[in-house]
């Protein structure tokens, strides 16, 4: 992109080319599914998943569940549910349940 640069106390005007490739963050779970099999019902159940950033920059993450907690407590809580990745790096993130309905998930 070309941009005109002006300097104070200067009527001459400069042109400038800036340029670069911007790329998107890209990211892997080791996981496609975590299974918790049978729970009890307001018991704590652990399993945990590996977040890996496959780009070749750094990246932040936060990770939530939207839809969870919407009509009563939250069932999920993610640890750490935020931070950052350097490239190729991973991070083991633990994800608690605590079933607040008897209900299939």
């Amino acid at each position: 992109e070309l941009v005109d640069v002006e300097l104070d106390g200067s009527n001459e005007r400069l042109t400038c080319q800036f340029k670069g490739h911007v790329i998107g963050p890209t990211f892997h779970f080791d996981v496609d599914v975590v299974e918790y099999g049978l729970c009890s019902f307001a018991f704590a159940h652990e399993r945990t998943l590996e977040l890996t950033n496959t780009a070749d920059i750094g990246m932040d993450f936060v990770l939530k569940i939207p839809q969870d907690g919407q009509y009563g407590a939250p069932e999920f809580v993610l640890e750490p549910s935020s931070g950052s990745l350097a490239p190729g790096a991973s991070v083991t993130i633990k994800v608690t349940f605590t079933p607040a309905t008897i209900k299939v998930y």
